[in-house]
């Protein structure tokens, strides 16, 4: 328990430094300055560390600096943990050391973690610490573990350093095998502390990485990574043909902060009976999926279900969390990638208090707000049980509103959110003693809470979610019959809502290659085989009308009809093809094989994989990579069973399909080029993918990372005319490109089925 001037002199500075060096101007480290700047406010009490922490609601450390070796540090990132702090000094002068900016802030607490996602290797991990709120030997000691080891059973900073406010540094060393180095601060006497860390490769190795906007996970498999806890084994399923699992195992994801989709995909390999396993999914700390029974879901050995959530990264780290609830969690997929349909607004509220307050993931919660109705309710932090169990943020839930009926309404822009709400008892009611109603747009969103029952005591958080769509430009949270509530957050979600659950399709053929048995002219050759009309040119050269071209090249000035399904007036062959360069024109059969169209457009098959990092292989003039689902998603062939193709002169570019949530990069010269694009809905019909309706598939395209989409929102049945089938009208965008490639991602919106492409046509136009 701490006094009042204890919480405001220990604000001791926790600066985590991630290098990376620095080599001829391309930066070969990463610097992270952990904890942040605060800022002095006097209408703020002392026991709330007296200090606001800036507008929100992400908290921007102001870490950034270079420091006199030239290393640039980068402010806090990565870290979680127990009532976990941050704060600064400034005006003094540090010893041994010519960085002071590095050692004015620190991260604190009773317990935290940092979580790097790096390569595989051999680690020095450098630690720098000065004892400042102290002065003398013994006041504050704690044990440091790296990856489970302990490396420090007891550090003192003051007595290692030999004084107060001297710079003190100690290395360790570390090896990573699955992506994961984790550093675990616990403290012994008062609170443990670091004001910086450096990792860099034993063996000089390659830069490390900044984190990624999107992952992709084959839990259990040979690329499995960022995990800790779990075994493994393997599942009948083709698309997802392993799994992790345990009582209580965890990912821990590096990525830069924004608004995402997590997907969870689950195989059932042991039981065949709905009620067998059980088991709960945490996202940030927080239950976001309870009681989950896979093949109550659909789910079994060969067929998996997925299961999407949003989620705001607010700190470059995103921790889920697998936890049995009757026997051992389970998963087989993790995907996670930006949410394209998000508002790119988030509000956080800290519930009847006067002041804001930063939670331990890096979220500013803001004084009291839009608020009509109830009572504030305010406790000090230190004479409330602290830390509220493991992971919980002690200041959040000293304040609350209360009362017989109040209600919140939000100004938000139009769309859909998750509204994720905070609860605690704080004001001695018993079980049954407090019971009470949460609406969400005038819905039941939760009914007959008692937060005691619920977590077996007082003083115990629970918080619960909710989805919203919002219509009018402001979110209405109502609660009834004398409800408490210590903080909300709302941030976006998915469209129709979070509780998005998916089939996966039937196993994927054996085979990803067509047979070359499609009629000519526009037949499907071989592999390497020139399509039985046409000839096919030496490499580089230009094509007469109606001709092969050589690889990744189309005929030079166009020809007498459209290429596959046209593109604006030309739409199904209706017209002649516009003019483009044979070098600088590519195209792909997407999850399909080598074929010529009706006007000699050769689209390529869809077997080009990246290299590590996302470049193209030499020589080739694309690749593709997957940012979500199975590594590079599934292909996915029209039975000859099913209806035929319609609206087009070339079907065969329709009857195969890459699925999931893809990426191509295109190699080609700097200038504007016409993207075209082929749609059509040719899904099975089977009820869990059927896709018989529009909405339930839905996606956009984003080119080189740009997220106003000129494709927004592809329904390929609704493009069609509410028809399976049938060819949609082409989807065109121009682009300009000025470093040699051209990126297209396929990005989700929030719906059932995944994303699906047929082909895609570059050339270029200016």
């Amino acid at each position: 328990m701490k006094s009042p001037q204890t919480s405001v002199q220990a604000a001791l500075k926790v600066v985590v430094v991630l290098l990376f060096m620095n080599k001829l101007a391309v930066a070969d480290y990463l610097a992270i300055n952990c904890g942040g700047l605060t800022y002095p406010d006097g209408s703020i009490p002392q026991y709330y560390d007296g200090v606001t922490y800036g507008p929100g609601p992400d908290y921007k450390p102001a870490g950034d600096h270079t420091d006199s070796a030239g290393i640039n540090w980068r402010s806090d990132s990565f870290y979680s943990g127990t009532s976990t702090h941050v704060t600064d000094y400034r005006g003094i002068n540090y010893a041994n050391t010519n960085d002071q900016l590095t050692y004015r802030t620190e991260r604190y607490g009773m317990d935290f973690y940092y979580s790097l996602n790096l390569p595989n290797g051999a680690y020095t991990v450098e630690m720098r610490f000065a004892e400042t709120r102290f002065n003398s030997a013994g006041s504050r000691t704690f044990t440091i573990s790296i990856n489970g080891q302990q490396v420090e059973s007891s550090l003192d900073i003051f007595a290692r350093a030999g004084g107060q406010n001297v710079a003190y540094t100690s290395q360790y060393q570390a090896s990573v095998s699955n992506g994961l180095l984790d550093i675990f601060f616990n403290s012994i006497v008062y609170e443990a502390k670091v004001d910086a860390i450096r990792v860099f490769s034993n063996g000089g190795g390659n830069p490390l990485p900044g984190p990624p906007s999107t992952i992709s996970i084959a839990a259990g498999g040979s690329s499995d990574k960022y995990y800790k806890g779990g075994s493994t084994g393997a599942t009948q399923s083709a698309t997802y043909p392993n799994y992790r699992s345990g009582a209580l195992f965890e990912y821990l994801l590096n990525l830069q902060n924004g608004d995402y989709v997590v997907q969870f995909a689950f195989v059932e390999p042991q039981f065949t009976s709905p009620g067998s396993r059980s088991f709960d999914v945490y996202i940030q700390n927080f239950k976001r999926i309870s009681g989950y029974d896979i093949v109550a879901k659909g789910g079994s050995a060969s067929n998996a279900v997925t299961v999407q959530r949003t989620v705001h990264v607010s700190n470059g780290l995103l921790r889920l969390k697998f936890q049995d609830a009757g026997s051992d969690a389970i998963v087989s997929g993790i995907t996670v990638s930006p949410l394209s349909s998000s508002t790119g607004v988030q509000v956080a509220i800290n519930c009847g208090a006067p002041l804001d307050v930063l939670s331990g993931l890096g979220i500013i919660f803001q004084k009291d707000v839009y608020n009509s109705g109830g009572n504030s309710a305010i406790t000090k932090p230190y004479e409330v049980f602290l830390p509220f169990g493991g992971f919980w943020d002690d200041f959040l839930y000293t304040s609350a509103r209360t009362g017989g009926a109040f209600s919140y309404s939000v100004p938000v822009p139009n769309g859909a959110y998750q509204v994720e709400m905070h609860f605690t008892e704080t004001e001695g009611k018993q079980a049954g003693q407090r019971v009470f109603n949460v609406n969400v747009q005038g819905q039941s969103a939760i009914q007959n809470l008692d937060i005691v029952a619920a977590t077996g005591g007082q003083l115990r958080p629970i918080v619960l979610t909710a989805d919203a769509t919002v219509s009018g430009g402001t979110l209405n949270i109502d609660f009834t019959n004398n409800a408490i509530v210590m903080a909300l957050f709302i941030y976006p979600g998915l469209s129709g809502g979070s509780q998005t659950v998916i089939s996966s399709p039937a196993a994927a053929p054996a085979s990803s290659t067509v047979p070359s048995s499609a009629p000519s002219p526009g037949s499907a050759p071989s592999p390497g085989s020139a399509p039985s009309t046409g000839s096919a040119p030496s490499p580089g050269s230009a094509p007469s009308t109606g001709s092969a071209p050589s690889n990744g090249s189309a005929p030079s000035t166009g020809s007498a009809t459209c290429p596959a399904n046209g593109g604006g007036s030309a739409i199904n062959c209706a017209g002649g093809c516009p003019a483009y360069s044979a070098s600088n024109s590519v195209a792909v059969n997407c999850g399909g094989d080598d074929y010529v169209s009706t006007c000699g457009v050769r689209f390529l098959p869809d077997t080009t994989a990246c290299n590590p990092g996302d470049t193209i292989p030499d020589g080739e003039p694309y690749c593709r990579t997957n940012i979500k689902g199975p590594a590079g998603g599934y292909s996915y062939f029209k039975p000859s069973t099913d209806p035929p193709i319609t609206g087009t002169a070339d079907p065969h570019i329709f009857e195969s399909e890459r699925i999931g949530f893809n990426t191509y990069f295109f190699r080609v010269d700097n200038g504007v080029y016409t993207v075209a694009t082929y749609f059509a809905e040719i899904s099975g019909s089977d009820p869990s993918i059927d896709v018989n309706a529009e909405g339930l598939r839905r996606f956009t395209l984003i080119f080189n990372d740009n997220p106003n989409s000129p494709n927004p929102n592809i329904d390929p049945f609704a493009l069609a005319g509410d028809q399976k089938f049938k060819a949609d009208p082409v989807q065109m965008a121009q682009i300009p490109v000025s470093n040699g490639v051209l990126k297209m991602q396929l990005f989700p919106t929030g719906i059932r089925d995944a994303p699906a492409i047929k082909g895609i046509w570059i050339r270029k136009t200016g």
